[in-house]
């Protein structure tokens, strides 16, 4: 880098403390000296196409006055006439000094001796590398705004264009008369120059302070919302494409000059960042392809030079060309054999005598270009593609020699970059196998080292072990791959769950291992000291916090969160409260290796992590603990002046937000008063005007609690429960508790409005929707279990009245579906149902939910006609939108919940006709392709329906109804206890035919009976199951129902039915009182007694004589208690 023109000491890009300059151009003697090299005035020749705009932001201190006039006028020749310029070019250059001098003879000659780039001699348009390397270069210095960037990139576009389509219809135009004469853009040192820094601006937009201050306040909403990062995506995804688009167009009149260089190292550089920046995976694609045409163009242009190594043997090694992995067995280990996208992202083929500053280091393809492209892939979740280019960087840096090697030296970025895209993709396997890649490198080549124990031994001072950002992403990595299993809590399986809590296991597993490399005398290189730090527990943390396995992963949580404080008081002491230096460092260190810099001292975060470990296992009380234990730790800090080790835990209002929603979740009558507790004592920190401040999470979250309270009935509180919990607020009351904060809620923020509150007015809570509609949910929870349900309907549509009058706040359909189940459940009959229609007609637009709450209420006020008329109200609204086509409100198409709705309503009716309503709705269902097919509920329903009916032939049609049931879940995996529950339904039937069916429904209805029996237990049971095998105690109860209802009296068929029932239900372990009261009751006490007697001896080996219940017993052995233990071991009924 180039530092100040009048020596002093500041760099390139840094403000002069000397001199005041500002820029990073300089004038000096005549010379335009820029960042990257230094070049003539005359190079600057202006092109007639393009008036060279370039802002003139220099500065007007008297020491560099001269020379900024100088530079401005050189400028303003672009304004000249065409003669003019000429004369200028054939003559001197003229520049405006201090005194407004001509310039010296010379200047003149050294203007002569540096010719421009473009020159019509055949000589000078090939010349040697020596010349090439000796004649002015026309590098960017980025001097120019966005408007100048969009019309240099608009200049070259339409010229590339244009001299396209002239060239594809032949017919000549006036810009392809100015590409074949000398005055072409590409041919000109200041528009390339232009050009160049266009390119620049692209890639550095957002790093530009002058462009930040001009789009300050269009990104300042933006930042503020959540459309700010949004908006960044979208201009750096702008800007690589423009980026793009302008290097193609130099690519294109580069390779059709064969003899004069158009494209530049720079700006391969800048086009090359812009494209790796962009959020849109394909750009990153192809600033990998581009990359690898800029290590070839490197690797050609260093081989030439100073290289004997073959540069065609050199890129066939390399594979250069083929962006696949390279085939050596270091690099199959390290990258997959997926093939990246640059493959075919970018067909631009690779120019040739491009243009080299050797001066500029920062514009070349080294390790930290390539990271960039690797940081690309990463943000896109593409790890493969980073992983490719790291094993490149291996190859290059193995095959290449001397000094260049370490341009390509892969260092713990990359690593640590390719661990981090595995981390985004959770992929904890790939990203440890990475790390393991990275402790086994070499600092010299960053191959692995051999495997020979004594040369590995020497090699030990050159091991590039992993460092703590590499361990901490590979960490990170197996913490969200248990994350990943969280989103499927609710319907976790075994194999989630072990595979989440294995996710967990391997991120402790990595923070033992930083541990164990922690030694100082272990390794001669400090690299490969490790020390984990709060960013590693803090992860770890979070690993088990969102274990499928809990409490187990909150009881590892809070062990590590103990542990890490105790680290953090250790480390604290040793640092802060020991004078001998040396000893400090000999147990802990603070810096190196990417360690954080608050070393172990935990955070508000990491108690946050351990917070919500402890809501999701559902322990509030603990998280009400840790709560508390934060707060102490923060008061002790601000005791010691805002010190000491805790100094960086501070509850927040996410803090208090994670406890109270851990009180709202918790089953039980005292969540609404604790969860009210903390509140207030949030409230009152808030107060202080230096603590947290309640939110409207925190409000809503406190009336769910509430809502929650309000589900509760106040009878199923035991005495127990009553005495320990006096406190406990459930029911209506617990309702009246969430409206009595909305009151508050609302009341402060009117007052705040109105500026009452002083200097509170910017800290009122303003109530949205969603507190409304919990409130409304409290009062519909509370309905269930209240005498005047419909009191707690009125007050929910009270609160629905008031949302839109008093805050103008537009109910969602959230607020209207709780008010119609507040009617649906207020136990109202008729009239509540048909208030609940009426609301739901007056919504604007109503979900399917909407619908179905309706009709759930028609079903529990006996209004299975009116659930019906609402069905089919909706099927003709499907009809009439189908007829008519598209329009703009589409209708709401019945769901498969609504119809099992409509089918439990008919269940459930008195009306006569009710069962074969449902049996006729489950039949067009099953008919019409339109509708949606009948599912497990669906039959269930029906069969519920037949159960309930005083129909004759109900046995007949129950049948009938399980045998399409079966047909219909052939093949499917289906619960047995569903199937089951059929079988079951179809001998409820059976048993409680009617007495006046006639005789043929109950010899039919026997049948069935006996048929079902034998069905159930010749069924294919899963074997995976083993508690359900056949029919289960149910079963056994209404056989021997159904035996006494439909045979005659001491019947032969009778009794040989009740024995054989008795006998296998004996047998399998599953008699209970009930089926032994029915049994007695269908027989005679005679009977009975010679059977038990006989079943005694044949189940259990045993006479009479030899039984356990004592001789004064015997005569009572058909006694429930005095029966073998073992006839109703397994599975007794609840």
């Amino acid at each position: 880098m180039i530092g100040c023109p009048r020596s002093c000491a500041s760099r390139w890009l840094m403000r002069c403390s000397r001199c005041r300059l500002h820029s990073n151009i300089f004038r000096s003697n005549h010379t335009i000296v820029g960042a990257t090299t230094s070049y003539p005035l005359s190079s600057f020749s202006p092109s007639p196409l393009f008036p060279l705009s370039i802002s003139s932001e220099f500065p007007t201190s008297s020491s560099h006055r001269q020379s900024s006039s100088l530079f401005r006028n050189s400028l303003m020749q672009n304004q000249l006439s065409n003669e003019h310029r000429k004369r200028n070019n054939q003559d001197e250059i003229r520049g405006s000094s201090g005194n407004g001098k001509l310039e010296s003879s010379s200047r003149v000659k050294q203007q002569q001796n540096n010719p421009p780039l473009v020159n019509n001699d055949k000589q000078q348009q090939q010349p040697d590398k020596q010349q090439h390397n000796q004649r002015p270069r026309h590098h960017s210095v980025r001097l120019i705004g966005e408007s100048a960037a969009r019309q240099t990139t608009r200049l070259f576009l339409e010229i590339c264009n244009n001299s396209s389509s002239s060239s594809t219809d032949g017919k000549p135009n006036n810009v392809a008369a100015i590409t074949n004469n000398d005055t072409a853009p590409w041919k000109n040192v200041a528009t390339l120059v232009a050009a160049e820094q266009a390119l620049e601006f692209w890639a550095h937009r957002n790093n530009n302070s002058n462009n930040n201050r001009q789009n300050n306040k269009q990104q300042h909403h933006h930042h503020q919302s959540n459309r700010g990062k949004q908006y960044q995506q979208s201009t750096l995804e702008e800007d690589a494409d423009m980026a793009l688009r302008l290097f193609t167009s130099l690519h294109h009149f580069h390779c059709k000059e064969s003899g004069s260089a158009v494209l530049t190292n720079g700006m391969y550089s800048h086009v090359i960042d812009a494209l790796a920046k962009s959020p849109n995976l394909h750009h990153v694609s192809k600033a990998d392809a581009l990359l690898r045409q800029f290590i070839s163009l490197y690797i050609e242009h260093y081989a030439y030079s100073n290289e004997k190594k073959d540069v065609v043997a050199l890129l066939q090694e390399l594979e250069l060309h083929d962006p696949l992995p390279t085939k050596n067995e270091d690099s199959i280990r390290l990258a997959s054999k997926q093939q990246p996208l640059a493959s075919s992202a970018l067909r631009l083929k690779i120019p040739t005598n491009i243009e080299w500053n050797s001066k500029d280091n920062h514009h070349f393809p080294n390790q930290i270009r390539i990271t960039g492209v690797m940081r690309g892939y990463a943000r896109q979740s593409h790890p493969r593609g980073a992983e490719s280019l790291l094993s490149l960087m291996v190859s290059l840096s193995s095959s290449l020699g001397g000094n260049k090697k370490r341009m390509f030296r892969p260092n713990e970025v990359g690593f640590a970059t390719v661990i981090d895209a595995y981390s985004r993709v959770h992929d904890g396997l790939n990203a440890e196998r990475v790390l393991q890649l990275m402790k086994e490198r070499s600092i010299d080549t960053g191959a692995a080292v051999v495997n020979n124990e004594v040369l590995k031994e020497v090699a030990m001072t050159h091991l590039n072990g992993a460092n703590v950002v590499a361990y901490n992403a590979a960490i990170s990595a197996w913490a969200r791959s248990a994350k990943q299993t969280s989103t499927t809590r609710d319907n976790a399986t075994p194999a989630t769950i072990s595979s989440s809590r294995a996710a967990a296991e391997n991120a402790e597993s990595l923070l033992r291992e930083m541990w164990s490399e922690h030694d100082d005398g272990c390794h001669k290189n400090p690299r490969s000291t490790i020390l984990p730090d709060v960013v590693t527990y803090s992860s770890v943390i979070s690993a088990y916090a969102t274990c499928l396995d809990q409490p187990y992963g909150m009881n590892h949580a809070r062990e590590l969160l103990k542990e890490l404080e105790g680290l953090a008081a250790q480390e604290f002491n040793e640092y802060h409260n020991t004078k001998n230096e040396e000893q400090n460092s000999t147990k802990f260190r603070r810096n190196g290796g990417g360690r954080h810099a608050q070393g172990f001292q935990p955070n508000t975060m990491t108690f946050n992590t351990v917070l919500q470990a402890c809501a999701n296992a559902g322990d509030a009380s603990t998280a009400e603990t840790i709560l508390q234990s934060m707060i102490s730790l923060h008061s002790s800090s601000l005791k010691e002046g805002g010190g000491g080790p805790f100094q960086h835990v501070r509850p927040n209002t996410r803090t208090f937000n994670v406890v109270l929603n851990a009180w709202a979740k918790k089953n039980g009558g005292d969540g609404g008063v604790r969860a009210n507790k903390i509140l207030d004592r949030l409230e009152k920190m808030d107060s202080n005007n230096n603590g947290p401040q309640p939110d409207v999470i925190s409000y809503n979250t406190v009336l769910a609690a509430w809502s929650k309270s309000a589900s509760v009935d106040p009878t199923s509180l035991s005495k127990r429960e009553e005495g320990a919990q006096s406190s406990s607020i459930v029911g209506k009351c617990a309702a009246y508790e969430a409206l009595k904060l909305l009151d508050k809620i609302e009341h402060g923020y009117l007052q705040s409005k109105n500026g009452k509150h002083g200097d509170h007015h910017s800290r009122a809570v303003k109530p949205d929707a969603i507190s409304y509609s919990t409130t409304i949910a409290a009062f519909a929870n509370a309905a269930q279990h209240c005498e005047n349900g419909t009191s707690m309907a009125e007050e929910a549509e009270g609160i629905l009245s008031r949302m839109k009058d008093q805050l103008g706040i537009a109910p969602d359909a959230y607020s209207y579906n709780g008010v119609l189940l507040a009617w649906g459940r207020s136990s109202g009959g008729l009239p509540a149902a048909k208030r609940a229609e009426t609301i739901l007609r007056s919504m604007r637009e109503p979900t399917i939910i909407s619908w179905s709450t309706v009709v759930n209420a028609y079903t529990n006020a006996d209004g299975a006609p009116n659930a019906a008329a609402l069905l089919g109200e909706m099927e003709q609204n499907v009809i009439d939108s189908s007829r008519r086509g598209k329009s703009s409100r589409a209708p709401i198409i019945p769901s498969i919940v609504l119809y099992n709705n409509v089918l439990h309503a008919w269940g459930r009716s008195s009306d006569g006709d009710a069962s074969r309503n449902a049996e006729l709705l489950l039949d067009r269902m099953e008919r019409t392709s339109q509708l949606p097919r009948p599912d497990v509920m669906s039959y269930q329903l029906v069969l519920t329906a037949l159960e309930h009916t005083t129909d004759p032939d109900k046995a007949e049609r129950a049948k009938t109804v399980l045998d399409r049931f079966l047909a219909s879940v052939e093949g499917n995996c289906v619960k047995p206890r569903k199937i089951q529950n059929a079988y079951n339904s179809v001998l409820t039937a059976c048993a409680y035919t009617p007495a006046n069916a006639g005789e043929h429904h109950r010899n039919n209805a026997a049948r069935i009976l006996m048929s079902t029996l034998r069905d159930l237990n010749q069924f294919p049971w899963p074997a995976d199951d083993s508690r359900i095998d056949g029919p289960d105690q149910e079963s056994y109860a209404l056989f021997v129902q159904g035996c006494t209802h439909l045979f005659e009296s001491n019947s032969e068929d009778r009794n040989m039915l009740l024995k054989s029932a008795f006998h296998e239900c004996c047998q399998k372990g599953l008699l209970n009182r009930i089926i032994w009261d029915k049994f007695c009751g269908a027989m005679s006490p005679g009977l009975v007694k010679m059977f038990i007697e006989d079943l005694v001896v044949s189940l259990t080996g045993r006479r009479l004589g030899v039984l356990d219940c004592g001789s004064d017993k015997h005569h009572d052995l058909w006694q429930y208690e005095n029966l073998p233990e073992e006839w109703s071991n397994s599975r007794p009924m609840q």
